[in-house]
């Protein structure tokens, strides 16, 4: 679980987010070659956020704020 001091909106916070959640993922199953897909609520859309998961080969699903 990763906890973030609330001041902080999700699109600042996902990076570390999914750092950990990589982390954890790697620790439970070992090497792993492929990128998870991510799927995140509203809150976390953004162009700049979009476009971070692109760069980094994720495949992502993020709602729209409407």
């Amino acid at each position: 679980m990763t906890l973030t001091p609330a001041d902080r909106g999700d699109t600042k916070t996902l990076k570390g987010t999914l750092a950990a959640a990589e982390r954890g993922l790697e620790a439970a199953s070992g090497d792993r070659e492929e990128k998870p897909e991510v799927v995140a609520d509203r809150g976390y859309h953004s162009d700049a956020t979009l476009t971070e998961l692109a760069a980094s080969k994720h495949r992502s699903y993020v709602s729209e704020p409407e």
